[in-house]
């Protein structure tokens, strides 16, 4: 990991709860040599780097509301402490999202709508 993120093969990299990720641009060109769609999913910071070096790129970003995200770490059994950190994080991504080409509503109750507008902005039926 440390090898190639010092040679700048990354596209964006994250630590996340103590892993380390990353995606590499050489993998992402590789699958566009086979294929005229490749699926990412990246937190907003990554699809902006993405959007700089394929200018084709579609974005979408599957969003939901505080209290939503909030609630659904809660249940999920995450501590306070990694709450409050995801929570904050939220304010950055929402000052990325406006070169996102399509945003979705991920809330409470409402998945199935969600995934309908996911692959119909996809062309694709489910």
């Amino acid at each position: 990991f440390w090898a190639q993120k010092q040679s700048g093969a990354f596209i964006e990299h994250a630590e996340v709860y103590g892993k380390y990720y990353g995606l590499r641009k050489s993998d992402i060109d590789t699958a566009l040599v086979s294929s005229d769609y490749v699926f990412v999913i990246v937190n907003p910071d990554g699809a902006l780097s993405l959007i700089r070096l394929y200018p084709n790129a579609r974005s979408i970003f599957v969003r939901a509301t505080k209290n939503d995200i909030s609630e659904r770490l809660r249940r999920r059994g995450d501590s306070p402490e990694s709450i409050a950190k995801r929570l904050s994080a939220l304010d950055a991504e929402q000052k990325c999202i406006t070169r996102i080409e399509k945003i979705i509503s991920n809330n409470n109750g409402e998945f199935a709508q969600a995934v309908t507008k996911l692959f119909s902005l996809l062309g694709t039926k489910k």
